[in-house]
């Protein structure tokens, strides 16, 4: 009888170290919880009658038959509040950080706060969500005009999906029959002197992540504005795609979260109100906005074409074309100060310019903005192209914002009119 119970203990031991089905690299499958009374019963079975075949068609059925046939199972969400990985390591997937309460649907945890800037970055027609969270008693470095200061421990998260259709309006809540997630990315203040990067791409079901450092191409299809379907292949940046935007990761400079984009209201769940007040009533800034804050517009509403253009550039060509950017070089500076309409110099953001580092992707025009003409200007056939030597953007990108171009256009169209001869 002894022996019989040994050999019992052994078959049982044996069966639980065994590799669980399901589990590929970074993806796993269901788990049975310790306490779940479907657990009890297989391993009731295992320990009568120790048959190996028996327990693993049973315990395969019950885990189908909790998810419904051909899903997957969602990531677990640590219940111990928001963890960062240690210093220098990563997390294998998004749940592990315990940002989301439930990330599948991307509902976050308390304490993880939702920001929309006026002025989005575009990014192939994706809908984004962001959100900012803070260690507890910290505050953020505000400044009315420039980057905010974020204390160690900071996380900044957007997570990139595709709505079915462009047409309908995008609920606060995933709905995976509705929406395809892409890819969330994380910014974390991992100490005084480092950001890190860190992006987890979603498999197709939007249930499941996996950490990823050198990117990835996704295909993916939607119905446009205009009731057209469009297939693109989504482009996932690697880590050093992520330093170009943001700069070295000692020097990291958050996009977005800044005062300018962020004078507007949005719904907390208790109707809308103004992002910045919000901050303030959360004790996250370390003084109070000035009422004399600069605001950028929707490039997209009505509204004064320059002010449009100058909010748009802010968002998707400042964080090269400026000063100390990576596109420095180019001498085409589209940041706020450059383009201010009243002490900005229109020849530094282009008008009448001759470009010096366009690397020969002129399309064989002369000057940067011919104003009057956008048919005549390098930066419209640039952002119109989806040529990967021409486009600009040159990342974030594979299609042409066919909205930006005509708005772009039309500002150019407006331009108080200009000689533009060779030097």
């Amino acid at each position: 009888m002894r022996r019989l119970e040994r050999r019992s203990a052994r078959r049982q031991t044996d069966q639980e170290n065994r590799p669980r089905a399901g589990r590929g690299r970074g993806f796993p499958g269901p788990r049975l919880g310790a306490a779940s009374p479907r657990a009890a019963l297989v391993a009731d079975l295992r320990t009568t009658n120790g048959k190996p075949f028996v327990v693993l068609v049973l315990a395969s059925w019950l885990a189908v038959g909790s998810l419904g046939c051909g899903e997957e199972a969602a990531e677990p969400t640590p219940s111990s509040g928001v963890t960062p990985p240690a210093h220098g390591a990563r997390h294998p997937r998004l749940s592990d950080w315990g940002l989301f309460r439930d990330a599948p649907r991307q509902l976050p945890r308390d304490g993880v706060v939702p920001f929309e800037p006026i002025a989005p970055l575009f990014s192939d027609y994706t809908h984004k969500r962001r959100w900012l969270y803070l260690p507890p008693g910290e505050e953020l470095g505000y400044s009315d005009e420039g980057a905010w200061e974020l204390p160690v421990g900071s996380i900044l998260i957007k997570t990139f999906s595709y709505p079915q259709d462009l047409r309908r309006p995008v609920s606060p809540e995933v709905d995976s029959a509705e929406e395809r997630l892409m890819e969330t990315r994380l910014l974390h203040r991992s100490s005084a002197e480092q950001w890190t990067a860190h992006t987890y791409v979603w498999d197709e079901a939007g249930q499941q992540t996996e950490n990823k450092l050198a990117g990835a191409t996704l295909p993916a299809s939607f119905i446009d504005s205009s009731g057209e379907e469009r297939q693109v292949d989504y482009g996932v940046p690697n880590l050093n795609a992520c330093q170009t935007c943001h700069g070295a990761l000692d020097v990291l400079t958050p996009l977005g979260l800044t005062a300018r984009q962020l004078v507007s209201p949005i719904d907390y769940g208790a109707g809308p109100e103004d992002q910045l007040e919000h901050l303030e009533a959360l004790g996250w800034l370390d003084r109070a906005p000035s009422a004399a804050r600069e605001r950028l517009v929707d490039p997209f509403a009505p509204g004064d074409l320059h002010q449009r253009a100058r909010s748009y550039f802010d968002a998707n060509c400042a964080s090269c074309h400026r000063e100390a950017g990576f596109a420095a070089g180019s001498g085409v500076w589209l940041d706020v100060a450059s383009m201010h309409p009243e002490s900005g110099d229109p020849t530094r953001w282009g008008v009448c310019k001759q470009p010096t580092a366009a690397s020969g992707a002129t399309c064989g025009l002369t000057y940067d903005i011919v104003p009057g003409h956008p048919e005549a200007s390098i930066l419209i056939c640039r952002t119109a192209s989806s040529e990967r030597e021409v486009r600009m953007p040159p990342l974030a990108t594979t299609v042409a914002h066919a909205e930006g171009v005509a708005m772009l256009s039309d500002w150019i169209r407006a331009l108080p009119p200009a000689s533009c001869t060779p030097d």
